[in-house]
C-alpha cells in the first residue's frame, strides 16, 4: 500500500513527520509539503500525476488543503485537522463539513492514532456494500435517518444495531458513548433535525472525534458512501482505460476528465504507417522522460530570461510573454512509479469528416471556423534550420511560389543552412501527412491573420531555444515538428497557443558527428528498398481513388510489408533514446537518468560502423 502525506506548511512537523513515520509501518509513505493556498498548481500537478492508494492531508486554521485535495482525485482523501487554535475546532469543521460529493475523511484534531489505525485496517479491500449501525432503535427507525439514506444513490445499504463484518461499516453516533474508535470503519455524527441550528452541538461532535475513528460531517451520509466507493476502488486503481491507442503511443483516461495519460511504447512508426515490426526496448520510459523535461524547461520563464534571442526576434511580443510566463503546455508530469506515462491536461479534437469527390478525398474542417479554444490546432507546425539529406523540402522546393510562402528567395538545396528556422505546415488529422500553403493552414484551422503570425513566431522561439538545448550536449537539430492547442482568448480577442503531444526524437530530426539521432536513422535503413517505393506507389494510387486507405493497397495490393530491422541496427536504436535522455539529465537535470545506456558519441559511432559494413 501506498500513502502519500502532504501538510500545507513546514510549521506542522510536529504532526506530520510522526504521522508520516508511523504510517510507514503499514505503507509506503511519502511525506511532502505543498500549500493550497500558495502553492496549487504545484499541488495540482502533484496530485494529478502521484500514484498510490489513499492521501492523507493536514492543515490547520481554515484547513482548505484536504478538500481541495479531494477535488481533485478519485482516491480517499483523510484530513488531519492541526489544533493550533480554539482546540482544533477551526481546523475540524473546515475538513469534516464537506459538502456531498466532496468526500474527505477526518480524524480529531492532531489524532495520530485514528489514522495510523484506519490505515492498518486497510490491508484487506474494502466492500463496495453499506452497512449503518445505528446506536438504538429510536435512531434506527427515526425518520430523519430514513430522510438521509433516501439521499444516497445508487449504494447497496443494509441498516442495524450491529456491524456486519461482510460491509463496510458506517457507525452513526449521537453522542461520545456511541463512538467505536477501535473499530474499522466510518463515522457519521447523527444530529437530531431540532438540534441542526445549535452551535453549542458542534462542540459535542469535536468531542466525539477526539475519542477516536475516522468521520465525515454531520448527518452527511452521501459522503460516507462516496468515502467507501474510494476506498473500494483504491486497492484495483492502476492505468486509466484505454481512449485511443496509437502506432506509438496510448492515450487513457476518462473522456473529457483530467487528467489523461499518454503511455508512450516501445513501439516506432516511420512513412506513417503505423507500427513498424519490432520495439525498441527503452524507448517509451525515456521518450516519456523527454516530453517530460522539455515541457518544462520551455514552461519555465527562466529559462527565456536566460536566453538571448536573435536580434531579429528581440521585439517579438511572444518573447515578452515566454519571459514572463514561460511556453505554455498541457503536460502535468511524469505519473508516479509509472516510468512511460506522462500525465496531460486534456484538449478536444475536432477530427474533420471526408467524403469521396469525383474520385478525389475532401476533408470538411468548418468546425473551426466556430473559433474553439483548449482545442487541437489540426495542423503539424514543421521548423527548418537546413536541408540535411532526406529533407522533403527538397521534393517541394520546384514550386517558386511555395518557396516565396515560406520565405526563401531561391531554392535551397542538400546542405543548405538558414539563419532562422523556416516554417512550414501540414495537416495533422488527415490518414497521411499534406503540406499546406501557408493560407490553405490559415483556412483549415480557421486561423485570423493575427493568430497565425502568433502562431509562427512563437514556433520560431521554440525552435530556437531547442536548438540551444541541443547544443549544449553537442547535438545538432536540424529540423523538426511542433503541436499545439488553442489556449483561452487573451483581452485582445485573439486566441493563445499551447504546446501539446510530445518533444523529443521521434518529433525531431538530430545529428552528431554527421549521423542521424532520430528516426532519420531508421528511416534509412528502409530507404531504396521495396517496400518503401511501393508506399509512394500506394498514397499515389489512394490519392487517385480518394481512398484514405493506402496502407491496405501496399499491402493487399502491391504485397508491401517492412521487414524486421537487423540485430544491430535495432540495438544502436534503442541507444539513441536512452542515450540522448541521458545526455540531457546530465548537462541540465541535475543528475542522471538512464544509466545503463550508451553515451550518446559512442552511438554515433556505432552507426557509422554499420553504415561502413554495409557499404
Amino acid at each position: 500500500m501506498k500513502i502519500l502525506v502532504v501538510f500545507g506548511s513546514t510549521s506542522d512537523a510536529n504532526i506530520s513527520s510522526p504521522l508520516a513515520e508511523r504510517l510507514s509501518a503499514h505503507a509506503d509513505v511519502e511525506n511532502i509539503v505543498l500549500s493550497a493556498h500558495r502553492d496549487l498548481e504545484a499541488l495540482r500537478r502533484k496530485i494529478l500525476t502521484w500514484q498510490g492508494d489513499m492521501i492523507v492531508a493536514g492543515a490547520g486554521l481554515a484547513a482548505a488543503l484536504p478538500g481541495v485535495v479531494a477535488a481533485m482525485t478519485p482516491l480517499p482523501v483523510v484530513g488531519m485537522p492541526v489544533g493550533s487554535q480554539f482546540g482544533g475546532i477551526d481546523s475540524f469543521a473546515s475538513v469534516a463539513q464537506m459538502p456531498p460529493g466532496v468526500p474527505v475523511l477526518t480524524a480529531g484534531p492532531d489524532n495520530i492514532d485514528a489514522i495510523v489505525a484506519f490505515a492498518a485496517g486497510m490491508k484487506n479491500p474494502t466492500p463496495a456494500l453499506m452497512h449503518i449501525v445505528a446506536p438504538s432503535e429510536a435512531v434506527l427507525n427515526s425518520p430523519e435517518l430514513a430522510a438521509e439514506i433516501a439521499k444516497v444513490k445508487d449504494t447497496d445499504i443494509t441498516a442495524g444495531l450491529a456491524p456486519d463484518a461482510a460491509r463496510f461499516n458506517i457507525f452513526l453516533a449521537s453522542c461520545i458513548d456511541d463512538v467505536k474508535p477501535e473499530a474499522f470503519g466510518l463515522h457519521v455524527p447523527f444530529v437530531a433535525k431540532a438540534d441542526i441550528g445549535n452551535p453549542a452541538k458542534y462542540l459535542e461532535l469535536l468531542a466525539m472525534a477526539k475519542k477516536g475513528g475516522l468521520w465525515v460531517g454531520a448527518n452527511n451520509l452521501r459522503n460516507a458512501a462516496a468515502a467507501m466507493k474510494r476506498l473500494a476502488a483504491a486497492k484495483t486503481a492502476g492505468l486509466p482505460p484505454m481512449i485511443y491507442e496509437g502506432s506509438v503511443k496510448n492515450v487513457r483516461g476518462v473522456t473529457g476528465k483530467s487528467p489523461y495519460v499518454f503511455e508512450f511504447s516501445d513501439r516506432y512508426s516511420i512513412f506513417d504507417w503505423g507500427q513498424m515490426p519490432d520495439l525498441l526496448d527503452g524507448k517509451g520510459a525515456a521518450l516519456a522522460w523527454m516530453a517530460d523535461f522539455f515541457f518544462r524547461y520551455l514552461g519555465d520563464a527562466k529559462n527565456w530570461q536566460s536566453w538571448q534571442a536573435p536580434v531579429q526576434l528581440a521585439q517579438l511580443p511572444q518573447l515578452n510573454t515566454l519571459k514572463k510566463h514561460g511556453a505554455a503546455h498541457h503536460a502535468l508530469g511524469l505519473m508516479d512509479g509509472m516510468a512511460r506515462c506522462l500525465a496531460v491536461e486534456p484538449v478536444d479534437v475536432l477530427r474533420p469528416d471526408s467524403k469521396n469527390v469525383m474520385g478525389k478525398l475532401v476533408w470538411d474542417y468548418s468546425a473551426y471556423n466556430a473559433k474553439p479554444e483548449n482545442t487541437l490546432v489540426p495542423l503539424e507546425v514543421i521548423f527548418r534550420f537546413g536541408v540535411p539529406e532526406g529533407s522533403s523540402l527538397l521534393q517541394r522546393t520546384g514550386d517558386a511560389a511555395y518557396c516565396k510562402d515560406i520565405g526563401l528567395d531561391a531554392a535551397p538545396k542538400a546542405g543548405d543552412v538558414f539563419a532562422l528556422p523556416v516554417i512550414e505546415f501540414s495537416t495533422k488529422l488527415e490518414t497521411s501527412d499534406r503540406y499546406l500553403s501557408y493560407a490553405e493552414a490559415r483556412e483549415i484551422a480557421a486561423l485570423s491573420a493575427e493568430e497565425f503570425e502568433s502562431l509562427r513566431d512563437l514556433t520560431r522561439l521554440c525552435a530556437l531555444r531547442l536548438r540551444d538545448v541541443f547544443a549544449g550536449i553537442g547535438v545538432e537539430m536540424w529540423d523538426g515538428k511542433l503541436e499545439f492547442a488553442f489556449d483561452l482568448k487573451g483581452a485582445d480577442g485573439l486566441r493563445g497557443f499551447k504546446l501539446v503531444d510530445s518533444i523529443g526524437p521521434d518529433e525531431l530530426r538530430l545529428t552528431l558527428d554527421g549521423v542521424h539521432l532520430s528516426k532519420e536513422a531508421l528511416r534509412s535503413v528502409y530507404r531504396g528498398g521495396n517496400w518503401y517505393a511501393q508506399i509512394d506507389i500506394a498514397k499515389k494510387l489512394a490519392a487517385s481513388r480518394g481512398d484514405k486507405d493506402w496502407k491496405r493497397i501496399c499491402t493487399d495490393e502491391l504485397g508491401a510489408e517492412p521487414a524486421p530491422l537487423p540485430a544491430d541496427v535495432k540495438k544502436q536504436a534503442e541507444m539513441i533514446y536512452g542515450g540522448i535522455a541521458r545526455a540531457l539529465s546530465e548537462q541540465y537535470g541535475g543528475g542522471t537518468v538512464f544509466a545503463d545506456a550508451w553515451d550518446i558519441a559512442d552511438v554515433a559511432a556505432g552507426f557509422k560502423t554499420i553504415k561502413k559494413a554495409a557499404a
